[in-house]
């Protein structure tokens, strides 16, 4: 998925919110949501769920969503900084994440599950190694 190169102003928005990250996918601080946007994005998320929940709804709502994403961050993190055991679950998702990023850039864009990846027809098909890869 690739923003329109009509578009300057996607193209650097796109760059800056997930492209830095392309550049250099091994840089630690750059794995991370940046702290500004993502306070002004929760800060809308939690305005507008204001608006459909009542209260104790809203905040369950808001902390499943932080939640949810600071694990994600995490998988995203160890996926580029871990190394997982052969024939584990993290194994595959780290093979699969690093194909996304030197060889399909526009596929393979799951990061904790290849889910999405197969409903939406973006999934990435490894190869069976001759040897394992240590990480």
């Amino acid at each position: 998925m690739e923003p329109s190169g009509k578009s300057k102003l996607m193209i650097y928005f796109h760059f800056a919110i997930h492209g830095l990250h392309h550049k250099v996918p091994f840089d630690s601080r750059r794995l991370v949501f940046p702290p500004f946007p993502a306070a002004i994005i929760t800060f809308t998320i939690y305005k507008l769920t204001s608006l459909f929940f009542c209260d104790s709804t809203h905040l369950l709502v808001i902390a499943g969503g932080l939640l949810g994403y600071v694990v994600y961050d995490m998988i995203h993190f160890y996926l580029h900084h871990g190394a997982p055991d052969e024939n584990s679950y993290f194994y595959h998702l780290k093979r699969y994440h690093n194909q996304h990023h030197f060889a399909h850039h526009n596929s393979g864009f799951g990061i904790s599950s290849v889910f999405w990846d197969k409903i939406f027809g973006t999934a990435l098909h490894l190869r069976k190694l001759a040897k394992s890869i240590k990480w």
